[in-house]
């Protein structure tokens, strides 16, 4: 099974849009950094998403020490990414993952680097395609 990386805006729009049990739902093996959780800061998205890892269904990924510095280092040297940014490209890139992310820097940077990113669309996409959800 293909694992994928959330970053923090595909959890928080498919909480949006009520489809957050469906997106775990897909064949695709749900993983997200503790830094994306830190960044969740309203109680309803907080309390659903947290729902879902106790469930198993969103893994959270925590860093080694030597990890953490190559985070930093990421950051420092692309500046126009948060240090969250850099945790789960570096998390996708280390376990050869999809980046699921709307953000386009770490779009942009994530595939020059190699990496296979993806966005809410494709995500729909594949909810359609599995059918999990209707057109």
């Amino acid at each position: 099974m293909k694992i994928a990386i959330n970053d923090t805006n595909i959890l928080i729009d498919f909480f949006d849009i009520n489809l957050l049990d469906e997106l775990m739902s897909l064949s695709i093996e749900m993983h997200t950094s503790d830094f994306v959780l830190f960044e969740i800061e309203i109680p309803e998205q907080l309390l659903s998403i947290n729902n879902l890892v106790t469930a198993n269904k969103l893994k959270v990924n925590n860093f080694s020490s030597q990890e953490l510095e190559d985070i930093s280092q990421k950051e420092y040297d692309n500046s126009s990414l948060s240090l969250t940014d850099c945790s789960v490209w570096h998390w996708a890139e280390m376990n050869n993952a999809i980046l699921l992310t709307g953000d386009g820097n770490l779009r942009k940077t994530a595939r020059h680097a190699g990496i296979e990113v993806h966005a809410s669309l494709w995500l729909l996409d594949l909810l359609v395609e599995q059918m999990i959800i209707k057109t």
